[in-house]
């Protein structure tokens, strides 16, 4: 395990980029010590101060969500499509909490607008299984 950090390390561990990082190094604003001065990379000595001012900007900043991919979401509107199609119109609405609960099930890694289109679809297919299956009831 290495015994220091990188500006790669450090922007990871406080959701700030590389270039930040340097800013924030160059004006002092980063409680560490290098370990290579005059070094061509700026390498941190690994202290518990500096992992724990990473952990403090890291609360003060959220990431920034992915862009929404747009073959993703082309697949996700056709699918809906054709849901529709088996169901006919499907409204949902969400209260403030639920919305709450959905934005907090994966803030990182998805945008908003995409969760909640795969959240309609998994209910369009739970009712259009279920009319499969009153449909094979009926024929049966």
């Amino acid at each position: 395990m290495r015994e220091f950090l990188t500006t790669g390390d450090l922007a990871r561990l406080s959701y700030y980029t590389t270039e930040r990082i340097r800013q924030l190094w160059n004006d002092g604003l980063i409680p560490a010590e290098l370990i290579n001065p005059g070094g061509k990379q700026l390498r941190f000595e690994k202290t518990q101060r500096l992992q724990d001012w990473c952990a403090e900007k890291r609360k003060q900043r959220t990431p920034r969500p992915r862009p929404i991919d747009n073959q993703t979401w082309w697949k996700l509107v056709d699918r809906k499509r054709e849901l529709e199609k088996l169901v006919g119109p499907y409204e949902m609405s969400w209260t403030g909490e639920e919305m709450i609960e959905i934005v907090g099930q994966k803030p990182t890694r998805m945008n908003l607008e995409l969760r909640l289109m795969q959240i309609e679809i998994e209910a369009m297919e739970a009712k259009a299984a279920q009319l499969r299956r009153a449909e094979s009831d009926h024929l049966a």
